[in-house]
Protein backbone atom coordinates (compact mmCIF):
# COMPACT_ATOMS: atom_id res chain seq x y z
CA UNK A 1 0.00 0.00 0.00
CA UNK A 2 1.38 3.20 -0.92
CA UNK A 3 0.78 6.21 1.80
CA UNK A 4 0.89 9.51 0.75
CA UNK A 5 1.08 12.91 2.42
CA UNK A 6 0.28 16.68 0.52
CA UNK A 7 1.75 19.54 1.15
CA UNK A 8 -0.32 22.76 0.43
CA UNK A 9 -3.80 22.62 -0.31
CA UNK A 10 -4.54 25.25 -3.28
CA UNK A 11 -5.04 24.60 -6.49
CA UNK A 12 -2.52 22.28 -7.38
CA UNK A 13 -3.15 20.66 -3.96
CA UNK A 14 -6.78 19.97 -4.87
CA UNK A 15 -6.03 18.39 -8.41
CA UNK A 16 -3.08 15.86 -6.74
CA UNK A 17 -5.65 14.57 -3.97
CA UNK A 18 -8.58 14.30 -6.65
CA UNK A 19 -6.43 11.87 -8.70
CA UNK A 20 -5.14 10.45 -6.23
CA UNK A 21 -8.58 9.08 -5.69
CA UNK A 22 -8.45 7.36 -8.73
CA UNK A 23 -5.16 4.95 -7.86
CA UNK A 24 -5.37 1.56 -6.46
CA UNK A 25 -3.27 0.85 -3.18
CA UNK A 26 -2.91 4.50 -2.65
CA UNK A 27 -4.21 6.10 -0.02
CA UNK A 28 -3.69 9.70 1.09
CA UNK A 29 -2.89 10.12 4.83
CA UNK A 30 -2.72 13.88 5.46
CA UNK A 31 -2.72 17.05 3.77
CA UNK A 32 -0.62 19.97 5.47
CA UNK A 33 -2.18 23.69 5.28
CA UNK A 34 -3.44 26.76 6.85
CA UNK A 35 -5.51 26.21 9.50
CA UNK A 36 -8.69 27.87 7.80
CA UNK A 37 -8.18 24.40 5.65
CA UNK A 38 -8.86 22.46 8.83
CA UNK A 39 -12.89 22.02 8.83
CA UNK A 40 -12.65 20.88 4.88
CA UNK A 41 -9.91 18.26 5.22
CA UNK A 42 -10.92 17.04 8.38
CA UNK A 43 -9.29 14.07 9.68
CA UNK A 44 -6.20 14.60 6.62
CA UNK A 45 -5.56 17.69 8.45
CA UNK A 46 -1.37 18.57 9.42
CA UNK A 47 -0.91 21.40 11.10
CA UNK A 48 2.51 21.47 10.50
CA UNK A 49 5.77 20.06 8.34
CA UNK A 50 7.24 17.47 11.37
CA UNK A 51 4.50 15.73 11.79
CA UNK A 52 3.94 14.55 8.03
CA UNK A 53 8.12 14.45 7.57
CA UNK A 54 8.89 12.63 10.70
CA UNK A 55 5.41 10.34 10.45
CA UNK A 56 7.20 7.04 9.24
CA UNK A 57 4.29 5.75 7.55
CA UNK A 58 4.13 8.37 4.71
CA UNK A 59 6.39 6.96 1.92
CA UNK A 60 5.61 9.95 -0.48
CA UNK A 61 5.26 13.66 0.00
CA UNK A 62 3.62 15.84 -3.09
CA UNK A 63 4.71 19.25 -2.53
CA UNK A 64 2.17 21.98 -3.82
CA UNK A 65 3.38 24.68 -2.17
CA UNK A 66 4.91 27.53 -3.85
CA UNK A 67 7.37 30.19 -3.18
CA UNK A 68 10.83 29.22 -1.54
CA UNK A 69 11.43 29.34 1.44
CA UNK A 70 8.91 26.64 3.34
CA UNK A 71 9.32 24.42 0.49
CA UNK A 72 12.99 24.33 1.50
CA UNK A 73 12.53 23.17 4.94
CA UNK A 74 9.63 20.84 3.77
CA UNK A 75 11.13 19.09 1.17
CA UNK A 76 14.84 18.98 3.15
CA UNK A 77 13.06 17.29 6.20
CA UNK A 78 11.19 14.90 4.26
CA UNK A 79 14.89 13.81 1.72
CA UNK A 80 16.28 13.82 5.24
CA UNK A 81 13.79 11.42 6.28
CA UNK A 82 14.14 8.88 3.02
CA UNK A 83 10.60 9.96 1.58
CA UNK A 84 9.81 9.99 -1.71
CA UNK A 85 8.96 13.75 -2.86
CA UNK A 86 7.40 15.11 -5.50
CA UNK A 87 7.41 19.03 -6.24
CA UNK A 88 5.95 21.18 -9.20
CA UNK A 89 7.83 24.23 -7.19
CA UNK A 90 10.34 25.45 -10.49
CA UNK A 91 11.50 27.96 -7.70
CA UNK A 92 12.77 26.04 -4.67
CA UNK A 93 14.11 23.72 -7.30
CA UNK A 94 15.79 25.86 -9.69
CA UNK A 95 17.30 27.19 -6.66
CA UNK A 96 18.18 24.02 -4.46
CA UNK A 97 18.34 21.60 -7.27
CA UNK A 98 22.01 20.60 -6.57
CA UNK A 99 21.51 20.77 -2.33
CA UNK A 100 18.75 18.25 -3.11
CA UNK A 101 20.67 15.84 -5.25
CA UNK A 102 23.29 15.54 -2.90
CA UNK A 103 20.42 15.08 -0.34
CA UNK A 104 18.47 12.33 -2.12
CA UNK A 105 21.70 10.44 -2.22
CA UNK A 106 22.89 10.55 0.92
CA UNK A 107 19.63 9.26 2.64
CA UNK A 108 18.70 6.96 -0.63
CA UNK A 109 15.64 8.63 -1.14
CA UNK A 110 13.85 10.22 -4.27
CA UNK A 111 13.02 13.67 -6.07
CA UNK A 112 10.92 14.08 -8.71
CA UNK A 113 10.06 17.33 -10.63
CA UNK A 114 8.35 17.06 -14.17
CA UNK A 115 5.58 19.18 -13.12
CA UNK A 116 8.15 22.00 -12.53
CA UNK A 117 8.77 23.05 -16.19
CA UNK A 118 5.97 22.83 -19.23
CA UNK A 119 3.02 21.90 -16.31
CA UNK A 120 1.45 18.77 -18.02
CA UNK A 121 3.86 17.86 -21.03
CA UNK A 122 6.42 15.23 -20.52
CA UNK A 123 9.28 17.32 -21.39
CA UNK A 124 12.25 16.82 -18.06
CA UNK A 125 12.14 12.96 -18.40
CA UNK A 126 12.92 12.40 -22.14
CA UNK A 127 14.79 15.34 -22.01
CA UNK A 128 17.26 14.33 -19.21
CA UNK A 129 17.91 10.90 -20.75
CA UNK A 130 18.41 11.66 -24.24
CA UNK A 131 21.00 14.65 -22.50
CA UNK A 132 22.81 11.68 -20.67
CA UNK A 133 24.31 10.22 -23.82
CA UNK A 134 23.89 13.00 -26.59
CA UNK A 135 25.02 17.05 -26.81
CA UNK A 136 22.18 19.48 -27.28
CA UNK A 137 22.05 22.07 -30.08
CA UNK A 138 19.46 23.96 -29.70
CA UNK A 139 16.14 24.42 -27.26
CA UNK A 140 13.96 27.02 -27.80
CA UNK A 141 10.65 26.73 -26.00
CA UNK A 142 7.39 28.67 -24.92
CA UNK A 143 7.05 27.94 -21.68
CA UNK A 144 4.90 30.74 -19.87
CA UNK A 145 0.72 29.74 -20.51
CA UNK A 146 0.19 33.72 -18.98
CA UNK A 147 2.43 36.07 -21.57
CA UNK A 148 1.57 33.69 -24.69
CA UNK A 149 -2.08 34.13 -24.00
CA UNK A 150 -1.59 37.87 -23.58
CA UNK A 151 0.52 38.12 -26.82
CA UNK A 152 -1.44 35.90 -29.24
CA UNK A 153 -4.50 37.66 -27.82
CA UNK A 154 -3.32 41.00 -29.01
CA UNK A 155 -2.28 39.26 -32.13
CA UNK A 156 -5.27 37.48 -33.27
CA UNK A 157 -8.18 39.50 -31.60
CA UNK A 158 -6.65 42.92 -31.90
CA UNK A 159 -6.87 43.31 -27.58
CA UNK A 160 -4.71 45.95 -25.53
CA UNK A 161 -2.01 44.81 -23.35
CA UNK A 162 -4.67 45.41 -20.51
CA UNK A 163 -7.41 43.76 -22.01
CA UNK A 164 -5.26 40.41 -22.65
CA UNK A 165 -3.83 40.47 -19.32
CA UNK A 166 -7.18 41.04 -17.46
CA UNK A 167 -8.42 38.20 -19.18
CA UNK A 168 -5.67 35.72 -18.18
CA UNK A 169 -6.16 36.67 -14.85
CA UNK A 170 -9.96 35.85 -15.27
CA UNK A 171 -9.27 32.61 -16.74
CA UNK A 172 -6.79 31.89 -14.09
CA UNK A 173 -3.62 31.92 -16.39
CA UNK A 174 -1.90 35.25 -14.68
CA UNK A 175 -1.75 35.58 -10.97
CA UNK A 176 -3.10 39.01 -9.22
CA UNK A 177 0.58 39.78 -9.41
CA UNK A 178 1.91 39.02 -12.92
CA UNK A 179 5.34 40.28 -12.32
CA UNK A 180 7.56 37.03 -12.45
CA UNK A 181 5.55 36.25 -16.09
CA UNK A 182 5.48 39.73 -17.59
CA UNK A 183 9.42 39.70 -16.74
CA UNK A 184 10.62 36.66 -17.19
CA UNK A 185 11.10 35.48 -14.20
CA UNK A 186 8.87 32.21 -13.88
CA UNK A 187 11.11 31.41 -17.32
CA UNK A 188 14.26 31.83 -15.70
CA UNK A 189 13.68 29.08 -13.07
CA UNK A 190 12.31 26.98 -15.65
CA UNK A 191 15.24 27.55 -17.43
CA UNK A 192 18.11 26.85 -14.89
CA UNK A 193 16.12 23.60 -14.77
CA UNK A 194 16.54 22.70 -18.58
CA UNK A 195 19.72 23.69 -18.17
CA UNK A 196 20.69 21.93 -15.24
CA UNK A 197 19.36 18.92 -16.88
CA UNK A 198 20.99 19.36 -20.02
CA UNK A 199 24.84 20.66 -19.08
CA UNK A 200 25.05 18.28 -15.59
CA UNK A 201 26.43 21.39 -13.89
CA UNK A 202 24.83 24.13 -11.64
CA UNK A 203 22.85 27.08 -12.94
CA UNK A 204 22.81 30.15 -10.83
CA UNK A 205 19.08 32.06 -11.52
CA UNK A 206 21.19 35.34 -11.17
CA UNK A 207 23.09 34.55 -14.22
CA UNK A 208 20.07 33.92 -16.72
CA UNK A 209 19.65 37.45 -18.67
CA UNK A 210 16.25 38.01 -19.19
CA UNK A 211 13.41 40.27 -21.04
CA UNK A 212 9.93 40.03 -20.62
CA UNK A 213 6.69 42.14 -22.68
CA UNK A 214 5.43 43.98 -19.95
CA UNK A 215 6.21 46.79 -22.52
CA UNK A 216 4.82 45.31 -24.80
CA UNK A 217 2.16 47.91 -27.04
CA UNK A 218 -0.29 47.51 -29.66
CA UNK A 219 0.97 49.66 -32.03
CA UNK A 220 4.45 46.98 -32.09
CA UNK A 221 2.07 43.91 -32.56
CA UNK A 222 0.76 45.82 -36.08
CA UNK A 223 4.28 46.66 -36.76
CA UNK A 224 5.09 42.51 -36.39
CA UNK A 225 2.50 41.51 -38.24
CA UNK A 226 2.99 44.09 -41.10
CA UNK A 227 6.03 41.77 -41.54
CA UNK A 228 4.53 38.79 -41.07
CA UNK A 229 6.04 37.81 -38.23
CA UNK A 230 5.04 36.65 -34.89
CA UNK A 231 6.24 37.38 -31.42
CA UNK A 232 7.19 34.82 -28.61
CA UNK A 233 8.47 34.84 -25.56
CA UNK A 234 10.94 32.00 -25.41
CA UNK A 235 13.29 30.50 -23.42
CA UNK A 236 16.58 29.90 -25.49
CA UNK A 237 19.49 27.33 -24.72
CA UNK A 238 22.48 26.46 -27.25
CA UNK A 239 26.29 25.80 -27.10
CA UNK A 240 28.27 28.94 -27.48
CA UNK A 241 32.21 29.58 -27.55
CA UNK A 242 33.18 26.59 -25.31
CA UNK A 243 29.74 26.92 -22.37
CA UNK A 244 26.39 27.80 -23.24
CA UNK A 245 24.06 30.66 -23.35
CA UNK A 246 20.87 31.21 -22.02
CA UNK A 247 18.26 33.47 -22.47
CA UNK A 248 14.95 34.55 -21.95
CA UNK A 249 13.87 36.74 -24.87
CA UNK A 250 10.50 37.99 -26.79
CA UNK A 251 11.44 36.48 -30.22
CA UNK A 252 10.45 37.51 -33.80
CA UNK A 253 9.25 34.20 -35.63
CA UNK A 254 7.86 33.62 -39.21
CA UNK A 255 4.39 33.02 -38.64
CA UNK A 256 4.40 29.85 -40.29
CA UNK A 257 7.22 28.31 -38.11
CA UNK A 258 6.40 25.57 -35.35
CA UNK A 259 6.53 27.83 -32.13
CA UNK A 260 4.59 30.82 -33.94
CA UNK A 261 1.69 28.14 -33.98
CA UNK A 262 1.23 27.66 -30.33
CA UNK A 263 -1.31 30.15 -29.09
CA UNK A 264 -2.80 31.29 -25.70
CA UNK A 265 -2.04 29.22 -22.60
CA UNK A 266 -0.29 26.38 -24.65
CA UNK A 267 3.62 25.59 -24.34
CA UNK A 268 5.92 23.85 -26.54
CA UNK A 269 9.41 23.40 -26.43
CA UNK A 270 12.01 22.48 -29.84
CA UNK A 271 15.07 21.32 -28.84
CA UNK A 272 18.05 19.57 -31.55
CA UNK A 273 20.64 17.14 -30.12
CA UNK A 274 23.50 16.16 -32.31
CA UNK A 275 22.53 12.33 -32.68
CA UNK A 276 19.28 12.32 -32.13
CA UNK A 277 18.11 15.05 -34.24
CA UNK A 278 14.92 17.28 -33.17
CA UNK A 279 12.23 16.67 -30.60
CA UNK A 280 8.99 18.44 -30.40
CA UNK A 281 7.24 18.51 -26.93
CA UNK A 282 3.59 20.81 -26.91
CA UNK A 283 0.64 20.75 -24.34
CA UNK A 284 -0.84 22.55 -21.86
CA UNK A 285 1.61 24.14 -19.74
CA UNK A 286 -0.41 24.88 -16.39
CA UNK A 287 -3.72 24.97 -14.76
CA UNK A 288 -4.83 22.29 -11.84
CA UNK A 289 -5.24 19.17 -14.07
CA UNK A 290 -2.14 19.36 -16.27
CA UNK A 291 0.13 20.15 -13.26
CA UNK A 292 -1.19 17.61 -11.09
CA UNK A 293 -1.45 14.90 -13.82
CA UNK A 294 2.13 15.24 -14.30
CA UNK A 295 2.93 15.04 -10.47
CA UNK A 296 0.91 11.79 -10.55
CA UNK A 297 3.19 10.42 -13.18
CA UNK A 298 5.60 10.91 -11.34
CA UNK A 299 4.47 8.95 -8.32
CA UNK A 300 3.96 5.87 -11.25
CA UNK A 301 7.23 6.21 -12.63
CA UNK A 302 8.71 6.35 -8.32
CA UNK A 303 6.70 2.86 -7.94
CA UNK A 304 8.12 1.56 -11.30
CA UNK A 305 11.62 2.58 -10.35
CA UNK A 306 11.64 4.44 -13.59
CA UNK A 307 12.75 7.77 -12.16
CA UNK A 308 14.03 11.37 -13.70
CA UNK A 309 17.94 10.19 -14.18
CA UNK A 310 19.64 12.69 -12.09
CA UNK A 311 23.13 12.83 -13.55
CA UNK A 312 25.31 14.39 -11.00
CA UNK A 313 25.89 17.92 -11.44
CA UNK A 314 28.99 19.15 -11.38
CA UNK A 315 30.60 22.43 -11.57
CA UNK A 316 28.63 25.59 -11.52
CA UNK A 317 27.74 26.88 -15.50
CA UNK A 318 29.60 29.55 -16.84
CA UNK A 319 27.12 30.71 -19.26
CA UNK A 320 28.25 33.07 -22.22
CA UNK A 321 25.46 34.84 -23.45
CA UNK A 322 25.16 35.28 -27.56
CA UNK A 323 23.71 37.86 -28.93
CA UNK A 324 25.07 37.74 -32.30
CA UNK A 325 22.00 38.32 -35.25
CA UNK A 326 20.03 41.43 -35.21
CA UNK A 327 17.24 42.55 -32.65
CA UNK A 328 14.29 45.21 -32.66
CA UNK A 329 14.45 47.52 -30.08
CA UNK A 330 11.64 49.82 -28.82
CA UNK A 331 12.89 53.42 -27.91
CA UNK A 332 11.33 56.22 -25.33
CA UNK A 333 10.30 58.04 -28.21
CA UNK A 334 8.39 54.98 -29.27
CA UNK A 335 9.88 54.58 -32.90
CA UNK A 336 11.47 51.06 -33.80
CA UNK A 337 15.86 50.73 -34.57
CA UNK A 338 17.03 46.83 -35.77
CA UNK A 339 20.60 46.46 -33.54
CA UNK A 340 22.97 44.42 -34.85
CA UNK A 341 25.27 42.05 -32.36
CA UNK A 342 24.78 44.70 -29.71
CA UNK A 343 26.51 44.62 -26.25
CA UNK A 344 24.28 43.87 -23.57
CA UNK A 345 24.40 46.99 -22.25
CA UNK A 346 23.39 48.17 -25.24
CA UNK A 347 20.04 46.24 -25.14
CA UNK A 348 19.78 47.37 -21.31
CA UNK A 349 18.92 50.92 -22.18
CA UNK A 350 15.48 50.09 -24.09
CA UNK A 351 11.85 49.13 -22.76
CA UNK A 352 11.24 46.60 -24.92
CA UNK A 353 13.64 43.95 -26.82
CA UNK A 354 12.84 41.23 -29.72
CA UNK A 355 15.11 38.96 -31.53
CA UNK A 356 14.67 38.65 -35.15
CA UNK A 357 14.95 34.92 -35.46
Amino acid sequence: MNKVAILGYGNIGHGVKEMLANLPETVLLKVFDVPAKKAELGVLYAGDIPSISEDPSVDTVFECLGGDELPYQAICACLKAGKNVISSNKETISRHLKEYQTLVERYHASLQFEASVGGGIPLLYPLSVVASFDSLVSLQGILNGTSNYIITAMEEKGMSFAEALKQAQDKGFAEKDPTADLEGLDLVRKCSILASLITHEEVDNATIPHWGISHLDGSLITAFKKENKALRLLVDIHPYQGSYSLAIMPTLLERDSFLAQVKEETNALSASFLKNGPLTFVGKGAGRYPTASAMISDFIRVKQHAVLPLTQIGKRLNPILDLSGRYVVWNVQKSLQILVNPSLDELKRYAFVARLA
